[in-house]
C-alpha cells in the first residue's frame, strides 16, 4: 500500500526541508518520492513494509529559525 504525508508551511525566506523517520534522514529512492511545490512539501512511500512502522518527521529551517510536524505510520501484516 501507498503512504503519503503532506505538510503547508510558509516563509521568507522559502525554508529547506527535511524529511526523518524514526530521527534518521530519509532519502529519495524509487520507493520514495519528495516533493516541494508552491506552499506544500510530500513525502510519499509507494510500497510500504512492516519495518517503516515508525514516526515521519518534516523539518523546515530557513535563516528565521526551525519548525517540525510529525505523524506516525503503521503498517499491518496483510494476515
Amino acid at each position: 500500500m501507498k503512504a503519503k504525508f503532506e505538510a503547508t508551511y510558509a516563509g521568507n525566506p522559502k525554508p529547506e526541508f527535511t524529511w526523518q523517520f524514526n530521527g534518521k534522514d530519509v532519502q529519495t529512492s524509487d520507493n520514495i518520492k519528495i516533493k516541494v511545490r508552491d506552499h506544500q512539501v510530500s513525502l510519499t512511500i509507494f510500497e510500504t513494509s512492516q519495518d517503516m512502522t515508525g514516526y515521519y518527521t518534516c523539518i523546515a529551517k530557513n535563516d528565521l529559525g526551525t519548525d517540525t510536524t510529525r505523524a506516525g505510520l503503521t503498517v499491518n501484516s496483510k494476515y
